[in-house]
């Protein structure tokens, strides 16, 4: 019934309740009805007294497909019944006495990667343990699938890299499935082991890229951005054959495209175009794919205003089915797009200001209101508050952002000053140029005095010259000097020569 694809419930009812009393099976016959009663969406119960009986009369007497079957039926019932995986269904993989074969193993590494927790996570890492030494007897779907279920479920940990590695090395890229090549290449990006050898075979995938479906092209492009490969003749076949995945795909896939170009730079007026076409059809997309695909087109200037109204339209039916990761990117997104509606932004700022939104969302959303020339007490206030805790969690850009959005829209930093402005001190010395001069901008506009944090600054100008800045830059640091330094002694030589030529009339 259950590989014939039968739907006639009343049939199906009578013989799910045949098997509810499985005491006289055997192994072969429990397994077999386990792997069906699954198929055809058994209760919880009903699976639960079969499994019990199977893993306490063994597979003995079962064969591969059978044990590779129970596997399956047992993780999955557990994934779908919101089961957690016990330590006695290890049992069902006798990799002592009785090697399971590699569908096996395969199977309950999927079922695994629908299950969370510690005990998902050590029984994989033990499942790769095993299958690193057999991968040799593997398929080229099995590879590609068990590389992919350590990947999700463990991928920083060494034995995961250790088995996609070594599963990549001998997955043939040629003549495999998109769906195997696009699994492969992800869990290759995903493990941090993505090679100069994954990518020539990537390469030898190029021309079989049009038999790609939609998902698996999405996939394969995803991977790459991943692991940070600009590879520009991978990509430019992938966008020979986008065409029918951003017009047909789910939203979903058209998101992961536009984004995986977006991330390695890889500029396509057609990829872009196409996908503000497929915006318009907004409701394609969930929510992370709608902002993962504007912030793609944002990033590099090819957000046409008729995809930004419709994302917008929607926005204010359903802001609150955001959460503040996505708001985050939309409100940055729109703002790159010079796209600013007041309304809209006060929508995605409040979705910001929850509990969990990290220093960089709090920042982010903080620059994209002051890059829109908005005000909102409220939200800076609760920005400011939020802050005033975790400021040594910023990264130097994120400090100097957050300087600069408060001070451009005068909005007091309040009890973050202190904080902040040590953080900025202690990061100062690995600080780029940039970041030095917006400090320094931050500081004067702000009247922000810190006579350790000015000496600091001076002492980096003595061995940063004006030729070390860009022309903003220069003008910058030129501006915090003439405020904060009264004692031209001080400044180094280079940049008094700076000022004395930038205060001379111009001919």
């Amino acid at each position: 019934l259950a590989a014939l694809r039968v739907r006639d419930h009343s049939l199906v009812s009578k013989v799910l309740i045949m098997c509810s009393e499985p005491d006289e099976f055997d192994p072969r016959e429990t397994a077999e009805t386990l792997a069906g009663v699954v198929r055809l969406g058994a209760g919880t119960e009903l699976v639960e007294r079969l499994a019990g009986h199977l893993l306490t009369i063994g597979l003995e007497g079962t064969n591969a497909v059978m044990r590779s079957n129970a596997v399956w039926a047992l993780a999955t019932a557990r994934a779908q019944h919101g089961l957690v995986l016990q330590a006695t269904d290890v049992r069902l993989l006798p990799w002592d006495a009785r090697p399971a074969s590699p569908q096996a193993l395969v199977m309950f590494a999927w079922a695994l990667v629908s299950q969370r927790g510690s005990k998902a996570e050590s029984q994989l890492l033990e499942l790769g343990r095993v299958s690193v030494p057999r991968l040799g007897e593997f398929s080229a779907r099995d590879l590609a699938s068990v590389a992919w279920a350590a990947a999700k479920v463990v991928p920083g940990e060494e034995e995961t890299t250790d088995l996609v590695a070594r599963a990549a090395s001998l997955f043939p890229m040629s003549g495999s499935r998109g769906q195997d090549c696009a699994n492969i290449t992800w869990a290759a990006a995903s493990a941090s082991c993505f090679t100069d050898v994954d990518l020539l075979r990537v390469r030898k995938s190029i021309q079989e890229l049009h038999k790609f479906k939609p998902q698996e092209l999405a996939a394969l492009a995803w991977a790459m951005a991943t692991a940070s490969q600009e590879a520009p003749d991978v990509f430019a076949a992938v966008e020979r054959v986008a065409g029918d995945a951003l017009r047909k795909g789910s939203g979903f896939d058209v998101a992961t495209l536009v984004w995986s170009f977006a991330k390695v730079s890889a500029v396509s007026p057609t990829v872009m175009q196409l996908a503000n076409d497929r915006l318009l059809r907004v409701a394609d997309f969930d929510t992370r794919g709608m902002a993962n695909a504007v912030w793609a087109i944002a990033s590099v200037d090819m957000a046409r205003l008729d995809a930004l109204e419709a994302v917008g339209q929607r926005l204010r039916r359903e802001s609150d089915s955001l959460d503040h990761v996505e708001s985050t990117m939309l409100l940055v997104s729109f703002v790159r797009a010079q796209y600013v509606q007041p309304d809209l932004m006060g929508l995605l700022g409040g979705n910001v200001a929850v509990p969990q939104a990290s220093p960089q969302h709090l920042v982010n959303t903080a620059w994209a209101f002051a890059k829109a020339g908005l005000v909102d007490d409220v939200l800076f206030s609760h920005i400011a508050e939020k802050l005033e805790v975790r400021t040594r969690e910023m990264e130097p850009q994120h400090a100097c952002n957050v300087l600069w959005a408060f001070v451009s829209v005068g909005q007091p930093l309040g009890r973050m000053t202190g904080p902040l402005l040590s953080h900025i001190q202690s990061m100062l010395p690995t600080m780029n140029a940039t970041d030095i001069q917006a400090v320094a901008w931050g500081l004067a506009c702000g009247q922000l005095a810190s006579d350790s944090l000015r000496n600091d600054i001076l002492a980096i100008l003595h061995q940063k010259s004006p030729a070390d800045f860009e022309v903003v830059g220069q003008r910058q640091i030129g501006q915090w000097l003439a405020v904060e330094v009264d004692d031209e002694s001080v400044i180094p030589e280079a940049w008094r020569r700076w000022l004395a030529a930038a205060s001379r009339p111009a001919d």
